[in-house]
Order: structure tokens, then sequence, then C-alpha cells
């Protein structure tokens, strides 16, 4: 009898195994099967300079209104109308909020409708012939390409870390220097530069291509961003989908998969900050109360470390995994065509990392903390300010009911601090947007694998989801480990071949969607 259990607990676990390998080796691969485009004659070096030119100019956000110079926003405005005349000749430009910027060219087609819209424009202009502004209505734009041209400062105290001057826009050992390398002027400068390469090629798009780029991003994008999103609105305009900044070309990023990926962003994180306040009895320190009220603040704090937002593999990383997953080594495969059998592994090896920890769940970051004025007074009130950046599952509703049921203590005070931004709606990875982004990496980039993913930051892609059918965020060039402390940080800094591909990836794209 044991004998015949044991051989069935086998046979069991043979035919298990069995079906889990069947189910990760029938694992289609879904990534787009294109060939390699010929070359885009770009001059590499060339485009490079102009990106140096353009990190001279200290286009800073500072979170102190005061210290902003307005004149250097002017003088960047001006140096992109001379640098591009062919494509400022050709495309429309608006100035937005007297900084930002929002550009239209014209396409064939929706040019055609707009001649039509304006005959009829008389009879019913809010049936689709002249916006409020006395503009046409477009309702046939084929892509909005959204950059900024602000970057964050540069701490006193960090200067000497740098190898080259923050904003001396330098070229020197096949990299380009200089803040906004990274985040986000090469994105700005490599659209400018397709376009450019297009208008003066005698390229016509035969739908309507809008590009953007606000002032402001790295404030949250509330006066430019909102204002350039406000003015298409007006027009009437709708976009099949906007494209900004976000996730990048990755290496070793992704345990079990080798081979580098694009990762396409196709939904970002909430973020909402919140201050926790304890008031109490103050006193002379040598006869404290128990608990005191930064015992309490502290207490509050450390339940909800300890009690963490639900983490689910579910929305863009499931479906992140299941586009790597028919590309990755066998073992690997397995554990993703098998996510549920695998899930409580997968999780805890995700959280495990602050980064794909920050994939699975809503995170809290306690950043702020404020008690007391003199070591032997007790202080009478305290205040933290906790961070959350929100899944595309939760809330900021959510979010309070949580914090409230873990701390469990009416003694804590629980307030937004600022506005509360919900989390992005999740785009399609199945529209023909999404396949055209794919299509055009694997085109540009042969060999690179394609995969949706989520944003763990805020873009100002975020101000445009009224006017956007979809909206993805992906720039065209790698970040690489040892770039993501760059980011903001010290020596940011750009490949002068990775900039020169991320001006074919554009021109690719353009004339793709909207030729």
């Amino acid at each position: 009898m044991i004998r015949r259990v044991i051989a069935g607990l086998c046979v069991g676990a043979l035919l298990g195994a069995a079906l889990v390998s069947l189910r990760a080796l029938g694992m289609p691969s879904v990534q787009p099967q294109v060939a390699p485009i010929e070359a885009i004659g770009i001059d590499g070096d060339a485009v490079a300079r102009r990106l140096a030119a353009a990190l001279r100019f200290k286009t800073v956000s500072y979170q102190d209104s005061k210290l902003a110079d307005p004149g250097e926003f002017e003088r960047f405005n001006a140096f992109l109308a001379a640098t591009y005349p062919s494509m400022h000749s050709q495309l429309e430009r608006s100035a937005v909020a007297g900084l930002s910027s929002l550009y239209l060219w014209k396409g064939s087609a929706s040019a055609a409708g707009r001649g039509d819209a304006e005959e009829g424009a008389g009879d019913n202009a809010a049936a689709g012939g002249v916006a409020e502004d006395g503009r046409a209505a477009s309702a046939d734009a084929a892509l909005l390409l959204l950059s900024h041209c602000d970057v964050v400062p540069v701490e006193a105290s960090s200067e000497g870390l740098w190898q080259r001057a923050p904003f001396g826009g330098e070229i020197a050992g096949g990299f380009i220097w200089g803040r906004g390398s990274l985040d986000n002027k090469a994105s700005l400068i490599a659209s400018m530069e397709a376009l450019e390469y297009l208008s003066s090629r005698g390229f016509k798009p035969r739908r309507d291509v809008y590009f953007a780029f606000g002032h402001d991003e790295e404030l949250g994008g509330h006066a430019g961003a909102t204002a350039i999103a406000a003015l298409l609105e007006q027009r009437g305009v709708k976009v099949d989908f906007v494209l900004d900044e976000g996730l990048a070309l990755t290496e070793n990023i992704i345990p079990g998969i080798e081979t580098p990926v694009a990762l396409i962003g196709i939904a970002e994180k909430g973020y909402v900050s919140l201050r926790l306040s304890v008031k109490g009895r103050g006193g002379h320190s040598s006869m404290p109360p128990s608990p005191t009220t930064v015992g309490i603040l502290a207490r509050a704090l450390h339940r909800l470390e300890g009690h963490p937002m639900p983490a689910r593999i579910d929305g863009p990383v499931a479906a992140m995994f299941s586009a790597l997953a028919p590309e990755a080594g066998f073992l690997t495969r397995v554990v993703f065509a098998n996510r549920g059998l695998f899930s409580p592994i997968l999780l805890r090896r995700l959280g495990a990392r602050p980064t794909s920890n920050a994939m699975i769940r809503t995170t809290a970051a306690p950043t702020i903390l404020s008690a007391g004025i003199k070591e032997n007074v007790l202080p009478e009130e305290v205040h933290a300010v906790v961070n959350f950046r929100l899944h595309p599952r939760d809330s900021s509703a959510a979010v309070i009911e949580h914090i409230n049921s873990v701390i469990d203590d009416e003694r804590v005070s629980v307030a937004p601090l600022g506005p509360m931004i919900e989390p992005s709606a999740v785009s399609s990875v199945n529209s023909p947007a999404y396949r055209a982004l794919a299509e055009t990496v694997r085109e540009v980039f042969p060999g690179v694998l394609v995969a949706p993913s989520m944003v763990l930051g805020g873009t100002d892609s975020r101000h445009f989801a009224r006017v956007a059918q979809d909206t993805y965020r992906f720039l065209p060039y790698y970040i690489r480990p040892d770039d993501i402390p760059r980011l903001h940080g010290s020596n940011e800094r750009l490949p002068v071949s990775d900039f020169a591909d991320a001006v074919r990836f554009y021109v690719r794209l353009i004339s793709k969607v909207a030729g």
C-alpha cells in the first residue's frame, strides 16, 4: 500500500512538472516580427553638438519660484527657432503659459477635412468646425510628442562631484555631458531633430502631428502642461496617442532576461503625501508622560512600515511578464508562465528589491519629521509626512483607509498635504499605437525585446488624458544600471551614439504613424 501511495505521488509530481513545463514551452513569442530599417542618415556628431548647446541654457525649475530665470527659457526658445529653421517654417507654434510651446504639423488629410468644416462652421461650429479660439478643430491627430525643457537644480555642494561642468554642454569620451542630457532635453532635442530632418526633406504628414514641451514639469507641470492640455481641448483636438518620457531601453535590469529590453510605460503611479500629527502634553523632559507625543507618532510610523499595502502581480507588471516570459531561459520561463503557482516566490523576490517592490504595490515613505524645539522640552505637537506612490489598482481614498486601519489610534490625525494625484489609466497593449511603438523599437534597435511596464514617478502626460486615446511613456535611449544615480544626480550624461539612435527612432515613428 505504501509503495502504491509513493508511486502515485511520484506520478503526480511528474505529471505536474510536465504540465508546467509544457505550459512554459508552449508560450509563443509576442515580439513584433519586423526587419531592421535601412539606416536613416543622421550625422551623430552634428546632432550631439546641438544637444550640447541646448544643455548650456540654465532652464532650471526651483521650488522657490523667485529663483527662476525666465530669460533663460526665452533664450532657449530663441535658440530652437534659430537652430531648426525648416521645422519652424512649416509647423505652427503657439506660445503657452509664457514659456511653454505647442507645435502643430498639419496633415494633408485633416487639413482637407478642416477646410470642409470651416465652410460649414457658421451653421454649427460646435459640431466640429471651429474651436472656441477661432482655430479649426482637428479630430484626426495621429500623435502628440511630449517633452519638457526644464531641469532640476544642481546643488552647490555637489558641483565638485561633476567630472564636467553641469551646464557646460561638453562632449567628451563619447558622451554628451550636462544637466538634462538624460532628463529630458535629450528627448526634446531628438524630437526637434526628427521634425527638422523630415520637414527639410519634403516629408508631408497625412495626419496631424503635435509636439509640445512644458517649462515646469519638474514642479508638476501645473503651469505649462496643464495649459497646453487645456488649449488642445479647447481646439477640439483628439490624438491617437501621447508619447512622453518614462521608461527606456534597459540592460541587465530584469532578472532572467539577458537581452536588452525596451520598457514602454502603459501607466504611471499616483502621488499622495499625507501629514500625520499628534498633539499632547508638553512640559519638562525630566517628567515625561507615557507615552509621549513622539512615541505615539513613532509607533504609528513603525506600524505603517511593518504593514505595507498588499502586493499583487497584475496590471502593467503582469503584462510585462507575459511579454518577456517566452524570451526567458527555461527555468525563468517556467516561473513566469505559471505565475499563479509560483506567485508567493515571485512576490517574495520582487518585494526584496526597492525597484521591483514599487512595481507590485503602493509604497509608503516617511520623508519629513518635525518635533521639538529644545532637548529638555517635551513637544506638544509632532508631525510626519509620508509620501505614497499609488499603484493603478489603488486610490487615495484606499490609502487613507489603510493608514487609519493600520495605525488604529485616534490620537494620530491624518490629512492630505497638497493635491492628491490619482494613478493614471492603463493604456492598451493591443492598440495600433502600441504596435507602432513596438515595431519602431524593433526596427531601429534590432534584437531588443519590447515589453509594457509601469512608470514609478510622475510625468506631464497625466495632464493629457482627456485629449488622448492612449498614453505611453518611453525614451528611445538606454538607461543602464550605472545611469540611474545620474538621474537628478551628478554626472548626467548620454552616449553620442545613443542620441543619434534616438533621433532615428523619432524619424521612423513620425513617418510610420503620420505618413
